[in-house]
């Protein structure tokens, strides 16, 4: 769109597929300085890009809260229109306690929603919240990504789960590494995602793989490799990449049961307690069932795609009203 300005601070695939939809032009700021060092050396770089860029609009994502902060502030000298693109950070049931740093981090995240002209968020759940900080919102779900699979790689299992993994706090792992003590040896349990020492101390079955940190195509393949794709969250708001993932490939997919992925997903996905019991007895229900299931992501897919083209349309009329 004319005269239009994304800055990121950091790499996201739903970042690059919109700058891209909107025709925007996409910048993302690195820093190779010390890490405490690093904040700083990224606002001192944005704030001369958009000195010498002078964009109509901005937009950023968030995260970065700082970014999405400092755009908030700036936009009134510069003189530009600004949008945010809002991920799931907003530290819901989360106390702010006496934490200097917490205090403001929240601070800086309520300014940016009340400051800017325009936040997008992934459902309802947190448009009402950013209504009722200020703030407006638009809904925008991520974009069914476009995944190219390469080769089908030989993974150890007759029948093999995949479980897309950031290792955050929201994320019942345990309760995941547990599940292959109830299933056979014919079921294997990959988990993606780079985990550190957050796997110190647990007891890892046989059939249950972290795989760490997986390059794209690495990453791609697995899925596509596998015959079920997993992606838990304990998080009410959060509809979970790995979702948009298996509607990308028709496969099989396990998720949680909260109030936000059942009206995503409806009947083409299998729902689960954060209970080991229960997520063994729902994969075994999704091997038994999973060419259904396969086939209800498929029609899913068709109906999201028309759903998601009506959102874009709805946020780039809002865009041209912000000119």
């Amino acid at each position: 769109m004319k005269n239009t300005l994304w800055i990121t601070w950091d790499e996201h695939r739903r970042t690059n597929e919109l700058a891209n939809a909107l025709d925007s032009e996409l910048i993302i700021v690195n820093s190779m300085l010390p890490k405490i060092l690093v904040r700083v050396h990224k606002i001192i770089q944005t704030i001369w890009i958009l000195s010498m860029k002078r964009p109509e609009l901005l937009i950023v994502q968030n995260p970065s809260v700082v970014l999405a902060f400092f755009a908030s502030i700036l936009k009134y000298p510069l003189k530009y229109k600004l949008i945010v693109d809002r991920h799931t950070n907003f530290r819901l049931g989360k106390s702010i306690g006496l934490n200097p740093l917490i205090i403001i981090i929240t601070f800086f995240s309520n300014f940016s929603l009340k400051h800017a002209d325009l936040t997008i968020v992934t459902n309802d759940y947190l448009k009402k919240l950013v209504k009722k900080k200020g703030g407006s919102a638009h809904v925008l779900k991520d974009k069914i990504p476009i995944l190219n699979p390469k080769q089908e790689l030989n993974l150890q299992g007759v029948f093999n789960v995949v479980v897309t993994c950031s290792y955050s706090k929201d994320e019942p792992i345990e309760q995941v590494i547990k599940v292959g003590q109830y299933l056979d040896n014919s079921t294997y349990i990959y988990i993606t995602g780079r985990y550190g020492n957050k796997l110190k101390n647990i007891l890892i079955p046989d059939n249950v793989i972290p795989t760490g940190f997986l390059p794209e195509n690495t990453y791609v393949d697995l899925l596509n490799s596998a015959q079920i794709i997993m992606d838990l969250t304990s998080n009410e708001w959060c509809l979970v990449c790995g979702g948009y993932e298996a509607m990308a490939l028709g496969k099989a997919f396990i998720t949680s049961n909260t109030v936000a992925l059942r009206n995503l997903y409806k009947d083409a996905a299998i729902y689960v307690i954060h209970d080991s019991k229960d997520i063994s007895e729902k994969i075994k229900f999704t091997i038994e069932n999973r060419y259904q299931y396969e086939k209800r992501m498929l029609n899913l897919k068709n109906d999201f795609i028309k759903e998601w083209n009506k959102e874009f349309e709805g946020l780039k009329r809002k865009i041209r009203l912000l000119y």
